[in-house]
């Protein structure tokens, strides 16, 4: 599959998905864009006086006179904790939309079956890593922090916001989850050029679909050769000259399941 087919795939899928998954989706690229620029704002507090982020500057007192430097009074490993927690949300978020687009792209069959776990599972890690460095920073910046007109800066208050962010795409796809990724097949998946098996119960009540040179079951389709060819799906309905036909037309699918068939195997007698 070339890249523009990826690409369009990738498109239809998401129109084809539920309004919550969109939702979810366009929340969680505005919670990675809010999270690296928190990152990167270096104005997690700010005074008058000093100012330092996740990059700690330490201030030092200008007047030579003055024995008080703020880095021998108070360990600073905190900010390091609270530096390796958005590290690991950042890393962990920049998974989170590179697998959702790839499984999207490559198989609505992959989205419908991992993507919610994905999205689910790393929402939550995302989640809990930044919202650990927030509160690592808050409360150890009050403790150790030595001037008087300290404030948490603008930066901070981003990074809390991305955190509620994927801690809500999170609930939303424990809430939603149960109903499904993808709403009715997307347009360019036609359903009238697939034949189903309509009548196909019935004729098993009656006939069961066997031959009577060997007792072997027909194909559902043709009604004319044995059945020998078995789909990635677990059904065993059609011959390798129906199956060759599925193949070749636009939306191949499973006549019983209209699942998307995306290997086969013969079988020999």
């Amino acid at each position: 599959m070339s890249v523009a087919d990826t690409l369009l795939l990738g498109i239809d899928n998401f129109v084809a998905c539920t309004g919550c998954i969109k939702c979810t989706f366009w929340i969680l690229l505005i919670g990675i864009i809010l999270q690296i620029i928190g990152f990167t704002g270096n104005k997690w507090s700010v005074s008058s006086t000093s100012q330092h982020g996740l990059n700690y500057l330490c201030h030092r007192p200008t007047d030579v006179d003055k024995s008080v430097v703020c880095c021998d009074i108070f360990d600073t490993g905190w900010l390091t904790a609270a530096y390796v927690c958005q590290t690991v949300g950042l890393v962990s978020s920049t998974a989170t939309i590179i697998s959702v687009l790839l499984f999207t792209c490559i198989s609505r069959t992959r989205g419908q079956k991992y993507t919610r776990r994905i999205f689910q599972n790393l929402a939550l890690i995302t989640g809990i890593s930044i919202g650990s460095s927030a509160a690592i920073y808050r409360g150890y910046y009050w403790r150790d922090h030595i001037l008087q007109d300290h404030h948490l800066g603008t930066s901070f208050t981003i990074v809390v916001i991305s955190c509620l962010a994927f801690i809500t795409v999170w609930i939303i796809i424990s809430v939603n989850g149960c109903t499904g990724y993808f709403e009715e097949a997307p347009p360019s998946c036609p359903t009238a050029q697939t034949p189903l098996l309509a009548s196909a119960p019935q004729r098993d009540r009656t006939t069961r679909d066997t031959s009577t040179r060997g007792q072997m079951p027909m194909c559902a389709i043709c009604f004319e050769n044995q059945r020998d060819v078995i789909f990635n799906c677990g059904h065993f309905v059609c011959c390798n000259t129906c199956a060759t036909t599925l193949q070749n037309s636009n939306s191949y699918n499973c006549p019983s399941c209209r699942e998307p068939v995306t290997s086969q195997r013969r079988v020999y007698y």
